[in-house]
């Protein structure tokens, strides 16, 4: 459970081993099933929503949608956090598709080695490939 507002109720944020959000702690997913991949940041992760209202959940949740989505999205990421995301994870599954959420401060972002000076006091999430 993550608090994103003061005085707002908790939300709960699963990831997997992979760091990958899911919507539940049990989620498993295919790597044999056709999947859509989406990279970005905070945004597309669905800071401070459950999976469900995420657009990316949304998406996942939609009765005629006959893929896998896969949420790559982390906080504060750039440009270049993104696309190595993107490679470490791309071919461990079924990829057809992916998905970048643009925006034009991510290039800012790619400046700094350390996302916690553009965003003093910020928790961040651990990056389970330095862990």
């Amino acid at each position: 459970m993550q608090t994103f507002v003061k005085g707002q109720p908790p939300v709960p944020v699963h990831t997997n081993a992979q760091g990958i959000r899911v919507p539940k702690p049990d989620t498993l997913l295919d790597p044999d099933r056709p999947t859509v991949i989406f990279v970005g940041c905070s945004y597309s992760m669905g800071y401070g929503l459950p999976f469900e209202d995420t657009f990316i959940g949304q998406l996942a949740a939609y009765p005629n949608f006959p893929y896998q989505v896969v949420n790559l999205c982390v906080e504060a990421y750039g440009t270049d956090q993104a696309w190595l995301r993107l490679q470490r994870y791309m071919y461990d599954f079924n990829t057809i598709a992916v998905v970048y959420t643009f925006l034009p401060d991510h290039v800012n972002r790619n400046q700094n080695y350390d996302r916690r000076l553009l965003f003093p006091g910020a928790w961040w999430v651990p990056n389970p490939c330095l862990v």
